[in-house]
């Protein structure tokens, strides 16, 4: 009786968890396709570049100034 029992909840969450997925991808597609692609072009017409993903062959270097500078090297010999 018990491993009917067992296999019947079984049955039932696998049923529950493969509808609330589909339900979840949905809203996420959604999400995406409404609002976050929207945005982004947007954005791009805007001509806006936050992740700076544009090259420049000019540049030196890609690496940010750090503003105060961060730790002196001799402080991360032993860091654990």
């Amino acid at each position: 009786m018990e491993l009917r029992k067992n296999r019947l909840f079984d049955a039932v969450a696998t049923v529950l968890g493969a509808a609330a997925n589909l339900i979840l991808m949905l809203v996420m597609a959604v999400v995406f396709f409404l609002v976050l692609t929207p945005a982004a072009v947007a954005l791009r017409a805007l001509g806006k570049d936050h992740l700076r993903l544009k090259r420049d062959p000019r540049a030196a270097s890609y690496w940010l100034p750090r503003n105060p500078p961060g730790p002196s090297p001799g402080s991360l010999k032993n860091q654990f």
